[in-house]
């Protein structure tokens, strides 16, 4: 499982960086992508903030705890990155006849979407095994 959530960790460390510039792209001819442009920023730095803490988690597999999970704010996080990434893709939707740029864009934040929901149900699996078995030694098997 483990192995599984770091698969999509790697595609969003990876895809991230491409959104703010795409974005950029099209403010220079699209009033107001440039506010969307500040928000994929701001969404790109907490995803990538988020995935380092919670991949020093994922590898202290043995100490790590369901509540040391939520202590270091992983939910929290995971609902500001869900609001975040559902705020810009309304935004994008309303742009009407989206040029190649705008397009892939669109894409690019389902794509994004795709992982990020499937990373945080493989996590909260993992969380959930937890509280379930406090007395593991370590996270459940990968």
């Amino acid at each position: 499982m483990i192995a599984q959530i770091m698969a999509h960790h790697d595609y969003v460390w990876a895809r991230v960086p491409f959104l703010a510039p795409m974005c950029a792209a099209i403010a220079r001819h699209r009033p107001g992508a440039e506010q969307v442009a500040r928000r994929i920023r701001g969404l790109g730095a907490l995803l990538l903030d988020h995935l380092g803490s919670e991949e020093q988690l994922l590898a202290r597999r043995g100490a790590a705890s369901a509540a040391d999970w939520v202590g270091q704010g992983m939910v929290g996080d995971h609902l500001m990155i869900m609001t975040a990434l559902d705020e810009i893709r309304d935004a994008v939707a309303r742009w009407r006849g989206p040029d190649g740029v705008e397009r892939r864009l669109s894409r690019e934040l389902a794509m994004l979407d795709e992982h990020i929901h499937a990373q945080i149900s493989l996590e909260e699996a993992l969380v959930a095994a937890r509280l379930d078995a406090p007395e593991l030694a370590a996270w459940p098997g990968e």
